[in-house]
């Protein structure tokens, strides 16, 4: 599970970043957590679990399978590297 947790922290990061008006706090209420757990969930000190993975997903409007999908699109793993 932690290469699947590695990708998932590197998309979510990326959909946060490109969604500025989506703050951490706003994914956190979605969730059940606070600010701080998304923070240091971003800086890796907290892993999610699938119920958190898939909220956070959904914040963006994406499934939990296009959060964990393998097979990134070639623009998205330039960002991923």
């Amino acid at each position: 599970m932690p290469r699947l947790q590695e990708l998932a922290r590197k998309r979510l990061i990326q959909w946060m970043d490109a969604n500025p008006k989506v703050t951490q706090t706003v994914v956190g209420r979605a969730i059940g957590h606070n600010q701080a757990w998304v923070s240091k969930y971003r800086l890796g000190a907290m892993d999610a679990d699938i119920d958190d993975l898939d909220g956070m997903a959904r914040v963006f409007g994406h499934t939990l399978n296009e959060l964990v999908d393998l097979r990134p699109d070639p623009k998205e793993q330039a960002l991923i590297e």
